[in-house]
This record gives C-alpha cells, structure tokens and sequence, in this order.
C-alpha cells in the first residue's frame, strides 16, 4: 500500500498501491470498490504506482489520486457504490 486516506467523516477509506490499482472501502456497508478506468480500459485506476490520495472537503464522495504515470485523477461517486 503506497497510501490510504480516510475520508473526514470517517465513513470511507480509500487505498492505493504501486500497481496503480485504487480500492474504495465504505465503513458503514464494509462494501469495497475496485476503481478502474474506463476511458482507457485500465482494469486499474492508473498504470503506475499511485503517490497520493486526497478526499475532497466539500463533498464526501469525490476522491483525487496522482501517480508516477504523470496523470491526476478526481473520482466520484455518481450513486453507491458507483464511481
């Protein structure tokens, strides 16, 4: 695990590794997410190892994550469950 960021109302845990893969846990439900992306059809979020998480402060569903691939992405949660 290269990073893991608890959202700040403590219902959300996201986690990164240095495959790229980027997994969302809901500490409610204990549901977790394996985020890919699918405008490249990555089964991973990014094609690189993943430096940095950050939760938003404005909204509890939107999470941002950079990476070695020279890409920043910004997550979001359009329902439960579905980023």
């Amino acid at each position: 695990m290269t990073d893991c960021q608890l959202n700040e109302y403590g219902t959300t845990i996201a986690a990164a590794d240095d495959s790229g893969s980027l997994v969302v846990l809901n500490t409610n439900t204990n549901q977790t997410y394996q985020l890919s992306d699918l405008e490249t059809g990555l089964a991973t979020a990014h094609n690189g190892c993943i430096t940095k998480l950050a939760w938003s402060h404005v909204s509890q569903s939107l999470v941002a994550s950079a990476s070695v691939d020279g890409h920043l992405k910004v997550w979001k949660e359009v329902q439960q469950g579905k980023w």
